[in-house]
Formats: C-alpha cells, sequence, structure tokens
C-alpha cells in the first residue's frame, strides 16, 4: 500500500512539472483574418462620406431584370437591362443633410413646404424628413458638392439604377414588396389627394429587399435621365435615356398620392418645367464606385 502511494504522488508530481512547463511557454496569439484592401478601402470610404455629409450607403449588387411596365392604352415599355453594381443612399436626402450643403456654399434653403396652405416643416426644423422643393438641377448641384468633399463622383440614380434598386432584388414584381398594394409599406395619402399633410420621416416604413427606405411613398425622387415617352429598345446596358429632352424623370410616388399605381417600381413621372421644384419631389444619391 505504502509503495502505491508513493507512486501515485510520483505520477501527481510529474503531472504538475508538466503543466507547469506549459505554463510557462507563451501561447501564441490568434491572427484575425485581415480584411482585403479593397473592402477595406470601401469601408473606409463609406465611413469618411457618412462623416462628412451625413449620408448612409448601401451596395446594390449587379442585375439583370426586365425594366419597366405594360401600359395597356398604348404601348409596351418592358425592355431587359443590366445594371452595374452601384452604392445608393439608404435614404432620400434630409433636410438635415441638405442643410449642411448650404452652410458649406452659402446656398438659400429653399422655400419651405405647403400643404393646404400651412407649412408641414416651418422653418426646415423637421431635419430628418426629406428635402424638397429642390429642383433637378439643385439635386445635381448638391452631389457635386458632395463629390468634392469626399473626392469620389456622387450622382443621381439612372432611371435604371433607381429601378433596379427599388425592386429589392425581387423579380417581376409590382411593388418593392411584392404583388399587392400593402398601405402599411409606405406613407401616402389616404383617401384623397394630399391629405396626408406632407412628408413622414425617413426610413418611418419597412426597408425593401436591399435594405433601402421609401422607394415607394414619401417623396418623389429625381433621377438623372431626361424623360422621354418610350424607352430605346437598344439601350439595355448601364441605360442613360435620351441624349437631351426638355424635363427629366421622377420616380416612387409621394405623400400626396392615393392611387396605388403611383408606387409601382415602374412608375414614372416628370414635371411640366425643367426648373420646377415642388414640396413633394426630393432626390436620393448614388456612387458608382468608392475607391
Amino acid at each position: 500500500m505504502h509503495r502505491k502511494i508513493i507512486t501515485l504522488t510520483s505520477l501527481l508530481s510529474m503531472g504538475l512539472l508538466c503543466l507547469s512547463s506549459a505554463w510557462g511557454k507563451q501561447t501564441p496569439p490568434i491572427q484575425e483574418p485581415k480584411e482585403a484592401p479593397i473592402k477595406s478601402a470601401i469601408r473606409e470610404m463609406k465611413d469618411k462620406i457618412k462623416q462628412k455629409t451625413g449620408l448612409e450607403l448601401v451596395h446594390i449588387p449587379q442585375s439583370t431584370f426586365k425594366m419597366g411596365f405594360f401600359l395597356a392604352d398604348f404601348v409596351n415599355t418592358i425592355r431587359e437591362v443590366s445594371v452595374d453594381g452601384f452604392y445608393m443612399g439608404l435614404n432620400v436626402v434630409t433636410v438635415a443633410q441638405y442643410r449642411r450643403f448650404c452652410e458649406a456654399t452659402g446656398k438659400m434653403m429653399p422655400p419651405e413646404p405647403h400643404a393646404g396652405g400651412n407649412s408641414f416643416n416651418p422653418n426646415w426644423s423637421k431635419g430628418d424628413h426629406p428635402i424638397v422643393n429642390v429642383d433637378w438641377a439643385g439635386a445635381k448641384a448638391y452631389c457635386d458638392w458632395v463629390s468634392k468633399e469626399v473626392g469620389v463622383a456622387c450622382d443621381l440614380p439612372t432611371e435604371a439604377e433607381w429601378e433596379c434598386a427599388a425592386r429589392g432584388g425581387l423579380k417581376e414584381k409590382v411593388f418593392p414588396w411584392g404583388d399587392v398594394f400593402d398601405k402599411t409599406k409606405l406613407h401616402r395619402s389616404k383617401e384623397r389627394r394630399g391629405d396626408a399633410g406632407g412628408t413622414a420621416p425617413v426610413g418611418t416604413h419597412p426597408a425593401n429587399g436591399y435594405g433601402l427606405y421609401d422607394m415607394a411613398g414619401n417623396v418623389w425622387e429625381w433621377c438623372n435621365d431626361w424623360y422621354a415617352e418610350k424607352y430605346n429598345p437598344n439601350d439595355t446596358d448601364n441605360p442613360k435615356g435620351p441624349p437631351k429632352g426638355q424635363y427629366h424623370v421622377l420616380r416612387g410616388g409621394s405623400w400626396e398620392y392615393v392611387f396605388p399605381g403611383a408606387f409601382r417600381c415602374a412608375a414614372r413621372s416628370t414635371l411640366n418645367l425643367p426648373d420646377q421644384s415642388l414640396d413633394a419631389v426630393g432626390f436620393r444619391v448614388v456612387f458608382r464606385k468608392l475607391q
């Protein structure tokens, strides 16, 4: 019995010595995988854009999709187009973001927006609402300012880019969420035109499949393209619209509208004057490259 105890004691001692020896050695630290240089540069640029302008971006992947819809009255506008990947504003440009531009450039804020004779954003005090009453040239001037601030090109989306983003990855659906109209998915008037009383804070309603907010409702959004009643059937690879025209394209529908058709992914409109602005029209930006 005595020898067994000695043997067990010896074994325990040897074990402790081995453990002590192991503890004395430094375990090499676990190496975290390094971020790919391109991804790192993109992340840093997105952070820079947010810091300098307040804009947050969402990546929209390359897509080939059927753009447009059938107008039973007179023309079939559907065509298959391909759009390269790009980055789009998470939201339409807000009052607070546009104010930065005005303060930096010395420009005046646009006239206050009204509905039913009353301002629905007095003194532009609601900074998280969409900026409105900005014409197409004013929206382009904002994009030019952002480009200079951050060092990469900012622009308005082409009509094809806008529709690609609005669809949120869904194929041939009517609305950004599917085929059935759902009044809980957007900000719009309920019974008569304009009864919504004005804009809502951005991001109030659910995002689409790409994570973008207000791709239907709240405000119409300027696109880069000139408006043409018919699409060019041969312009299908990153289409940019006609080379000239009188008016520019609007997409998305707005708080003024009741009729569901205005909120289709493919619905489009324009204003009657090239320099016109409205209290139901805003804009969203894109970046086609971030490095």
